[in-house]
């Protein structure tokens, strides 16, 4: 069997077959990586030079695109970062790499594995969001980006975005998930979604754990040997004053913002580094990961992603809260 290669017309060339083949998120990854750095005439252009791709994404991944995003693997591919400093891409959502001019990283074959299949059943274990996306400003109407057939087997038990059983993680009541009924008013209109069946606004909406903490210079040693190109590494710390995790931020942005109060949202759960002996789903090692958000209005914006350890929630300045977001 053959396997994809990205070539400059966006298109897919088949060439001869690995031990990985039909089984590997890193050929998917690395095709959003190269795409994401090539230059774009028009911004507006982002979804269309896409067109080939999306194709090939459809069949193999089994789902949609969401705004350059595989809505199957949705909560993994939101942890992408950039391989350098990036420059927001207006009338595209902040949450995608498609967002961004610049090249974006997506790497989960690195700090988890390869297979599909297992980055499947660990999704169906480490998430909780229920992701829904607006369909128009002017309207209350949403649509879930995803949802896995029914399993055979009922079950009056809540399940999670990806069909697995939901578990109690967090020390606050965390039973709403389904939207509330809103419109939005003043907010930015994203280039369409041309190739996607079920086009919606861009604007993602669902329930999450929010927590406060700020950003300062870092106190550990950096355990990444690849130039930073630019982005300046930055710790997040708590009401201890401890460092709790990691993030990697536009230089500019964070000479203005260092010190301040900052909200970020929990992703999932997630690991900053690959396990020993492919002992990836032992409990040590993962960690929740966090996007740091900003506030536009009645939206929020995607700035970076890091991460917290899992008994670091009581480190937020006002606690956890359970929060609803809309995220464009």
């Amino acid at each position: 069997m053959a396997r994809g290669r990205l070539f400059e017309d966006g298109k897919i060339k088949e060439r001869e077959a690995t031990a990985y083949d039909d089984d590997d998120i890193g050929e998917f990854e690395g095709l959003i990586q190269t795409y994401s750095g090539r230059s774009l005439t028009y911004d507006s252009d982002i979804y269309h030079a896409f067109a080939g791709l999306n194709n090939y994404f459809k069949k193999r991944l089994r789902g949609d695109l969401v705004h350059g995003m595989p809505n199957t693997y949705f909560d993994w591919f939101l942890l992408w970062n950039p391989i350098s400093v990036q420059k927001r891409r207006d009338k595209v959502p902040s949450w995608s790499w498609s967002g961004w001019i610049g090249e974006s990283w997506p790497h989960m074959w690195d700090w988890y594995n390869r297979s599909m299949l297992r980055v499947r059943g660990a999704l169906r274990q480490r998430t909780w969001i229920i992701w829904y996306q607006r369909k128009a400003h002017n309207s209350e109407e949403v649509i879930r980006v995803w949802t896995p057939k029914k399993s055979s087997q009922p079950t009056s038990q809540p399940r999670n975005f990806y069909g697995g059983h939901t578990k109690d993680r967090f020390p606050i009541d965390c039973s709403r998930t389904t939207p509330t009924p809103r419109k939005l008013t003043g907010a930015p209109e994203y280039f369409e979604d041309s190739h996607n069946p079920t086009p919606g606004s861009g604007f993602l909406q669902c329930w999450t754990v929010s927590l406060v903490f700020k950003l300062g210079r870092p106190t550990s040693a950096d355990e990444n040997d690849e130039p930073t190109n630019g982005i300046t590494r930055f710790g997040i710390y708590g009401r201890s004053n401890r460092e709790l995790g990691i993030v990697y931020l536009h230089p500019e942005w964070a000479k203005a913002n260092l010190g301040k109060d900052h909200e970020f949202i929990i992703l999932c759960e997630g690991r900053d580094k690959r396990a020993e002996y492919d002992e990836i789903d032992e409990e040590e090692g993962w960690r929740y990961k966090v996007m740091l958000i900003v506030w536009k209005g009645d939206w929020a914006e995607r700035i970076s992603v890091g991460s917290i350890g899992k008994d670091d929630l009581n480190q937020s300045a006002y606690g956890p809260q359970w929060k609803e977001i809309i995220l464009g």
